[in-house]
């Protein structure tokens, strides 16, 4: 993924590896590594490292961060499938009500061989998952109203422009014909 990446920091990442030479051929030598010496890193699949972080020998190791350039997977239905809109619905409700996270809490983190579960992992069954809340999307509504204001005050300012160029056309036009109404006369 690094190698082929076209995004910058992707790309510096991929050089400081290739120059520094820490690039290594198997995962579960890397993960040693990582435990055993506190200057190296590793970057790989997020749902691996979990595992390994609840796995023995405990409180070797920790992830940093959020995972960045994750991979979903899916599932597969027929093309023009009767029952794609439900089940995409269905995924999200379970996703927004905290269930996914739930699960992968009560399958994965309460059954490691560690026993303890980490603060993050604590506080991310509490809250629910990943969900987003009128709180998390204030700014998208405080932008929209916002373009609503602007858009209501330059069509306000824009009616009274077009009344006042009108209110100039129709004087000019009385005053042409009062005079030549004298002229005629």
């Amino acid at each position: 993924m690094l190698k082929t990446a076209s995004l910058p920091v992707y790309e510096k990442l991929w050089r400081y590896i290739e120059t520094h030479g820490t690039l290594e051929d198997n995962a579960t030598y890397a993960i040693d590594k990582v435990r055993s010496r506190d200057d190296y890193a590793f970057i790989w699949d997020s749902a691996v490292l979990d595992y390994e972080v609840q796995s023995e020998p405990c409180n070797t190791l920790t992830i940093v961060g959020r995972p960045f350039g994750s991979i979903n997977y899916g599932f597969a239905l027929p093309l023009k499938s009767p029952y794609t809109q439900n089940f995409s619905v269905a995924m999200l409700e379970l996703q927004q009500d905290g269930f996914l996270e739930r699960m992968t809490e009560k399958w994965f983190r309460s059954r490691s061989k560690c026993g303890a579960e980490t603060e993050a992992a604590d506080a991310k069954a509490t809250e629910g998952g990943e969900q987003l809340g009128f709180k998390d999307m204030a700014g998208v509504f405080i932008t929209l109203l916002g373009g609503f204001i602007c858009g209501v005050g330059l069509l306000i300012v824009e009616w009274i422009f077009a009344s006042y160029k009108d209110t100039l056309s129709k004087d000019r036009r009385v005053c042409r014909r009062r005079s030549s109404t004298k002229h005629n006369s």
